[in-house]
């Protein structure tokens, strides 16, 4: 992504320039040393005309998320400027005070606010970024921001797969085409699940033999499966792979049961593990808001996500289950296996990391709105020994015997959605962008 740096001056003179100057030049040297690609206009933007000469500099330089800055105050009618001008969502960034003698420096802060109130009041998308003097904290908002500011023209443009239908029985995930582009402008395309099977079944055999070598570098372990099983989740694998460049699919969902094991006899979660391991955001089921909860993990830089059932719970501890495809990177100890319930193979069974801090989250509609819940918490070692993916996430700070039923009255699907790290901020922040109803 591209960054386009606005640096707003002033007409009138006050404040401080030697501080405004110093801190133009100190975020010029965070940019640099995180490496961002960015160009700064050479119009001097202290006025109506300047303001719309610096902003078409930007588009010329082909930006893709412009920074507007305000070192010391500037005027702030050119907030209306930049809106009418800068369609796309902006980052507004202040910088500090001198912390030294009694002099009102910058006002940077206040001109930020300013900003922020008049675009909202005009509906205009934004993100803020303020560190004060902790100039990590900043670059760490700054990162943030500019996802979030450069996601939604790329979300706009998504595209999300349905392979079949939702599964059996699980009406609360069939998707809401109609609602899904006006929330978010994604386009969703169906696939037939017999137009898929004939897509697994047309699989190349020297494709597939290449491919058996790579499922062997990946070293997982064997409970009871023969080497001709491998084959045909090499099959899988490989059809996913082609339909998602043929379709130009950014995520997709597969439903995953009953047809795939009960005609070819064998589930696809050793081929979804390896897809979504290798950043692919996808779910099981037919969840087509379960892989968009993948999708953004993507763009906000989340990594891996894990869907699970939500299988048990109790005052603060949740047992995060499914039948076996968590990614690879998020597991420990991956053995092949066959289904606990079925017992055809493959899938992976494998203990979700222990210790580890987490987000929960889930995407979907209901009432003709699109909703997103989050939750932070860390993983523990699970009490009892399950087959498939298994693991336990400790919740604090709520109660989950009354948090549960307020979710269910809220209509929320079963699967969560899990990734690394403490990411509520981000999530908040998506739900603002689209307009979602945050539950937290």
């Amino acid at each position: 992504m591209k960054l386009a740096i606005l640096f707003l001056g002033r007409k009138r003179p006050g404040f401080s320039p030697e501080w405004g100057e110093k801190m133009q030049n100190q975020v010029l040297t965070v940019l640099n040393n995180e490496k961002y690609d960015f160009f700064v206009p050479n119009t001097r933007a202290i006025d109506d005309a300047t303001v719309r000469m610096a902003l078409e500099e930007c588009k010329l330089a082909n930006a893709d998320v412009l920074v507007v800055l305000q070192p010391t105050m500037s005027d702030g009618r050119l907030a209306v400027v930049i809106a009418q001008v800068w369609k796309a969502p902006l980052v507004l960034w202040a910088t500090p005070e001198n912390p030294e003698g009694d002099m009102i420096s910058a006002c940077s802060l206040v001109g930020t606010h300013a900003f922020a109130a008049t675009l909202r009041q005009f509906g205009h998308p934004f993100e803020v970024v303020y560190g004060n003097h902790d100039w990590l904290e900043a670059t760490s908002q700054l990162q943030r921001a500019v996802r979030l500011a450069a996601l939604e023209k790329s979300v706009r443009n998504s595209k999300v797969g349905l392979i079949g239908y939702h599964a059996p029985g699980f009406i609360d995930m069939h998707p809401d085409p109609f609602l899904l582009n006006k929330t978010f402008g994604i386009q969703l395309q169906h696939m037939g699940i017999v137009e898929f099977m004939d897509t697994v079944n047309s699989q190349n055999h020297d494709n597939i033999k290449k491919d058996l070598q790579e499922v062997a570098k990946l070293g997982i372990g064997n409970k009871n499966i023969d080497a001709a099983d491998l084959g045909v989740n090499s099959k899988y694998y490989l059809a996913l792979k082609q339909i998602i460049a043929a379709e130009n699919f950014d995520a997709f969902a597969l439903r995953c049961w009953p047809e795939l094991p009960n005609v070819i006899g064998h589930w696809p979660y050793l081929a979804l593990s390896r897809l979504v391991s290798e950043g692919v955001p996808l779910a099981c089921e037919g969840d087509v808001d379960g892989a968009l909860c993948a999708l953004f993990a993507k763009h906000l830089g989340l990594g891996s996500v894990y869907l699970t059932d939500w299988l048990e719970h109790s005052k603060n501890r949740i047992t995060i289950w499914h039948g076996g495809m968590a990614p690879l990177d998020l597991s420990h100890s991956p053995m092949l296996a066959k289904h606990f319930n079925s017992q055809k193979p493959m899938v992976v069974d494998a203990n979700i990391n222990e210790g580890e801090p987490i987000t929960l989250f889930r995407i979907w509609n209901c009432d003709n709105q699109y909703h997103l819940m989050s939750m932070q918490g860390e993983t523990e070692k699970p009490e009892r020994k399950l087959m498939g993916s298994n693991g336990v996430a400790r919740i604090d700070g709520r109660n989950l015997l009354e948090f549960f039923a307020d979710l269910c009255h809220l209509g929320m699907p079963h699967h969560l959605a899990i990734v690394r790290g403490h990411q509520q901020q981000s999530l908040k922040a998506l739900a603002r962008r689209f307009h979602m109803k945050f539950v937290e």
